[in-house]
């Protein structure tokens, strides 16, 4: 999916730049050969006063408006870095506009790619829907290589690093600060609650619940990877974590979410309903001690992700269309506000 760039260049007060890393996982291997995991990273930042940025879309989203592979800011500030983690069949750029939201604020914001749960791979992979906890390791390695990356020099403070989460990327981040799986809950909370999201695979998985069952239990790398299931991937660089829509909240292990010390910001729409405001996420604040919960009302699962170009409001308006009650532009600013509020006081 390359960029189509949709204005003339323009130059503006506080510009954003973006650019992308092509970094691996050595000590993991692909779901496709014997080749190292991609980790592919995109970076936004605040670019070089001066630079030109452009209105782009990707697929079926409106991206931003940003100065590709411009120069990085440099005027003797280091930074504040956060990590960013896409939800389950999305991409760094479905949450573009709270990435370049932080950046225009003077934050960092790296996204990854994760390898086998993106549609910015050619295909989907059964592995990437279900081994959910090799995305918390995704970001520890991206920390590593972003701390390390030329282009960053002098720019980044390593000790105000925060991380952010959708959806599936709100269980990445939320496991990064250290919140530990059950996994074998998920059969018994399924079987107990077959009607419930987490009881099934999520809308964009082109592979049944009996695909994952069979694969889970055949599958000689899934059961490699599921001898580290419930480990801890707590990475104590990470300060805090705001976490919007989180899934897989009750299959997470109680004791450990009372030992997270890192302040955690919870955001969840009023009527989505893959991450229950309600039955989810108000008893998972209450079980993380240095917790906060918003409720945006009317706003569903898919409010957070970009604004819809017009193929996508046409083509794909599951994931582009919001009811009348709402404003998709207008909830982004008031998250991406928040975020910044949250990382400014805790970062």
């Amino acid at each position: 999916m390359g960029l189509i760039s949709c204005a003339h260049g323009t130059i503006g007060k506080n510009p954003v730049g973006v650019k992308a890393f092509h970094y691996v996982d050595s000590t993991r291997t692909n779901w496709i050969d014997e080749g190292p995991r991609p980790l592919e990273t995109t970076v936004w930042y605040p670019a070089a006063f001066g630079s030109k940025e452009e209105r782009h879309e990707i697929s079926i989203f409106r991206t931003g408006t940003y100065s590709k592979n411009a120069e990085i800011r440099q005027d003797g500030k280091r930074r504040p870095l956060i990590l960013l983690s896409h939800g389950t069949g999305g991409s760094a750029f479905s949450l573009s506009w709270f990435a370049e939201a932080l950046a225009r604020k003077g934050y960092i914001v790296a996204a990854v790619n994760h390898h086998g749960n993106t549609g910015a791979e050619p295909k989907y992979l059964l592995p990437g829907f279900v081994l959910w906890w090799e995305r918390p390791r995704d970001m520890s390695k991206v920390l590593d290589a972003i701390l390390q990356e030329p282009f960053f020099s002098n720019t980044i403070d390593p000790n105000k690093i925060g991380i952010a989460g959708f959806s599936l990327g709100g269980y990445t981040a939320l496991s990064c600060v250290g919140a530990k799986l059950v996994f074998e809950k998920w059969e018994t909370y399924s079987a107990e609650n077959p009607t419930e999201p987490i009881s099934r695979l999520p809308p964009e998985a082109n592979f049944s619940i009996d695909d994952a069952r069979a694969f889970l239990a055949t599958d000689e790398r899934a059961t490699a990877s599921l001898l580290h299931a419930d480990d801890s991937y707590l990475d104590p660089r990470i300060k805090a974590a705001f976490v919007m829509a989180p899934v897989l909240s009750p299959l997470l292990d109680a004791e450990s979410l009372q030992k997270i010390t890192a302040p955690v910001m919870i955001t969840v729409g009023s009527e989505d309903d893959q991450s229950l405001a309600q039955k989810y996420d108000v008893p998972l604040a209450a079980d993380i001690p240095n917790s906060n919960l918003v409720i945006l009302p009317s706003a569903s699962h898919y409010t957070f992700l970009a604004e819809g170009n017009l193929y996508g409001k046409l083509f794909a308006r599951k994931y582009t269309i919001d009811t009348n009650r709402i404003s998709r532009r207008q909830a982004h600013e008031s998250v991406g506000n928040g975020a910044a509020a949250f990382f400014d006081k805790n970062l």
